[in-house]
């Protein structure tokens, strides 16, 4: 081969590696400034051991039952920009133990478990604690209404929330009772409180 070969050779092959060395480059810069772009998860969330009932009850603004009946974002709808954004949840209430007695409450919590936020979802029923007035997350003892036998039992029965001249003329009236969607919080609460008397009344039996 040639002298003039070799060296184009030589040359095409340079450019050839510098092409592909650049394409490289260009393609981990892309990758970085995509990972930078993205939103960054806050960090895991941590909870110290929360109180009993009773000691939630006093810390906390609010305590009541409920369904959820609506879930609404509030950082950057339509779209989530991170784990910490906002949502708005609203409850039809079926018992208050303290804050506003009224037939529907509106809560607000992280999007994401990840940011100490509690994940509701929409249809289940929940006794929720709120603190600073309306927020709630996964370190309070807010719970789905079935795992919450130790908060109904401790608290006793409530209070029947006030229904509001608006939903009543929506509903046709004070004795329309809305379709039924499963076992309510009021329901849980009523076998607790139930369970706990006959346990009591087991315990201090006399033995013959």
């Amino acid at each position: 081969m040639s002298l003039p070969a070799v060296r184009s050779l030589l040359s095409f092959r340079a450019k050839r590696v510098s092409l592909v060395g650049a394409a490289i480059v260009l393609g981990v810069a892309v990758c970085l400034l995509a990972m930078l772009a993205l939103p960054k998860p806050a960090n895991a969330c941590s909870c110290a051991p929360v109180g009993s009932p009773a000691e939630a009850l006093a810390e906390a603004d609010a305590v009541f039952a409920g369904d959820v009946t609506a879930i609404t974002p509030l950082g950057h709808p339509p779209f989530r920009l991170s784990t910490a954004d906002p949502v708005a949840v609203k409850f039809r209430v079926s018992r208050v133990w303290k804050g506003p007695i009224q037939d529907t409450q509106t809560v607000q919590t992280e999007a994401s478990g990840i940011s100490c936020g509690f994940e509701f979802k929409e249809g289940q029923n929940y006794i929720v604690y709120t603190r600073e007035g309306n927020r709630t997350w996964r370190c309070t003892r807010t719970a789905p209404a079935w795992m919450a036998f130790a908060d109904f039992l401790a608290l006793g029965p409530g209070q029947r929330p006030q229904v509001s001249p608006d939903a009543e003329a929506a509903g046709g009236g004070a004795c329309t009772r809305p379709a039924s969607m499963g076992p309510k919080p009021l329901d849980i609460a009523s076998v607790s409180l139930l369970a706990g008397a006959i346990a009591l009344g087991v315990r201090r039996r006399p033995r013959l």
